[in-house]
């Protein structure tokens, strides 16, 4: 056996590839050591024959080299995912399922690369094997959601994350995941009810808040909407967007003072936002400040040349100020 040992280890990988194989067959114990040590050779058929070798033997010590190969390929595949060396994740795990094509972790970790680089439908098929195969993971209805969604399928997206958040029903992300869908098809009651619950599961998610806070407005429920943009604000306080949706719930509640300094507020953190300069106008307008509200007006065409609503509120102001 000795002589075999030793071709394990040529530098000809042809002979390496033999000898693995009749190690398979014909070696003791002691000598799976060196066909668990092939599964690391630089050479794709080698690391085959090893493997078969090892599922040919069948004792703990090969089953678990077996096991031990795949964690370790989807550990390798997380971090290439995690430093966006999506190519080199999309081979790792193609390669991967010619080991074990009935592992639903490489075929949702191969949907989760593959959405990253934008294929859609290449990701929403393995996210497809993966739940043909783990139908219970509740972390695979959800990322088939999300791709269903991006694809614009909301009526496929919403049972799968319906389902998503049925399996685990403390998942914020599942729940802002189906809001999203809801939002989609204007559902804005539906959407509401799934942000509440997110929002009260994860209280430092922003984006959520937000979405919460317009679904609110959209079910005319502005005082409501304003009391969720000022809890994010407390967190949030630089954020330019969340104050001029905080201008705008509080001018549609008639607080058209507390919307001018919410919106003026707005315009200091993101002073080149045409959107702000208009609704800021359109607020001293409504207080009778024309000479303020011309000023937002033309800046706020500077900033967007062209917009037709922009022209027609300057154009209005101006025709008042020169009666």
């Amino acid at each position: 056996i000795d002589p075999i040992i030793t071709a394990a280890s040529d530098k000809d990988w042809k002979v390496r590839y033999w000898a693995v194989e009749i190690l398979g067959t014909i070696g003791s114990n002691n000598d799976e050591s060196y066909i668990i040590a092939a599964l690391k050779d630089p050479i794709r058929y080698v690391r085959q024959n090893a493997r078969r070798s090892l599922r040919k033997r069948n004792t703990d010590t090969a089953k678990e080299a077996l096991e031990q190969e795949k964690r370790d390929l989807r550990v390798r595949a997380e971090k290439l995912i995690a430093e966006n060396q999506l190519e080199k994740a999309v081979e790792l795990l193609e390669n991967a399922l010619e080991i074990d094509d009935t592992s639903a972790q490489f075929h949702a970790l191969l949907g989760y690369a593959l959405f990253r680089q934008g294929k859609l439908d290449s990701s929403a098929a393995r996210y497809q094997t993966a739940l043909q195969l783990s139908p219970s993971s509740a972390s695979v209805h959800e990322s088939l959601g999300r791709v269903l969604l991006e694809q614009g399928n909301l009526e496929s997206a919403e049972p799968i994350l319906r389902k998503a958040v049925r399996l685990n029903p403390r998942s914020p992300s599942a729940l802002h995941s189906l809001s999203n869908v809801y939002r989609a098809m204007k559902r804005y009651d539906d959407a509401v009810l799934a942000l509440r619950k997110a929002t009260a599961l994860n209280e430092d998610d922003l984006t959520a808040h937000a979405n919460l806070a317009f679904a609110l407005r959209q079910t005319g429920h502005e005082q409501e909407s304003a009391s969720v943009l000022k809890k994010m604000l407390e967190q949030d306080p630089e954020n330019a967007s969340a104050w001029g949706s905080l201008g705008a719930s509080l001018h549609r509640s008639g607080k058209v003072q507390e919307a001018v300094d919410a919106m003026e507020r707005a315009l200091s953190l993101e002073p080149g936002s045409a959107l702000l300069h208009n609704n800021l106008g359109v607020l001293y307008e409504q207080q009778g400040d024309l000479s303020r509200a011309h000023a937002q007006y033309q800046r706020a065409l500077e900033a967007a040349p062209g917009n037709s609503v922009f022209t027609d509120n300057l154009e209005r102001v101006e025709t008042t100020l020169e009666k």
